[in-house]
């Protein structure tokens, strides 16, 4: 008799409360759906503002170290030529020794080189006291041409570089 009495008063409350349970029961699936789509996508928006962060740290670090090899260059440095031919220039690649190529003496540390692509970098020495490639920076490629038109019949060239293919 209670029961019938609440049912009267509040029929209306507890039709609505029901039909909100079945809606809410038929859309949890959906819900966690949702959740996990905007999970993803706040992931996806997290790693882009990494990436342009990053990309942003790079251009800034390349700025600098253009700065550094461009006063490399106005200083002064050895051009790096391959042990073929003294005609072509060859890209610097880190820790590689130097050798002057009468004298087949390596280059003393602290000597300031550069390379086909704008590049310098200064020899320092490795753990074996053997003056190496060290602290590499791309600047002007074409200061480093303009410096090798200063040098009196001096004829060299650039190659272009090649991708190694994958076997």
């Amino acid at each position: 008799m209670n029961t019938s009495r609440v049912w009267r008063k509040h029929k209306t409350s507890i039709i609505f409360g029901g039909v909100l349970l079945l809606s809410g029961a038929f859309s949890v699936g959906d819900l966690m759906d949702k959740r996990q789509r905007l999970g993803v996508v706040r992931q996806q928006v997290t790693q882009n503002t990494f990436d342009v962060m990053r990309i942003q740290k790079n251009e800034e670090t390349s700025k600098a170290l253009q700065a550094i090899a461009n006063k490399r260059m106005r200083r002064g440095c050895i051009p790096l030529v391959d042990n073929a031919s003294a005609k072509n220039l060859v890209t610097l690649t880190e820790g590689k020794p130097v050798r002057d190529r009468k004298t087949n003496a390596y280059l003393s540390a602290g000597v300031t080189v550069c390379g086909a692509n704008g590049e310098t970098a200064v020899l320092a020495n490795n753990t074996a006291g053997i003056p190496v490639i060290s602290d590499i920076a791309v600047g002007d490629r074409e200061l480093l041409y303009q410096n090798l038109k200063k040098i009196r019949g001096a004829r060299v060239y650039y190659n272009t570089p090649e991708v190694e293919s994958e076997n």
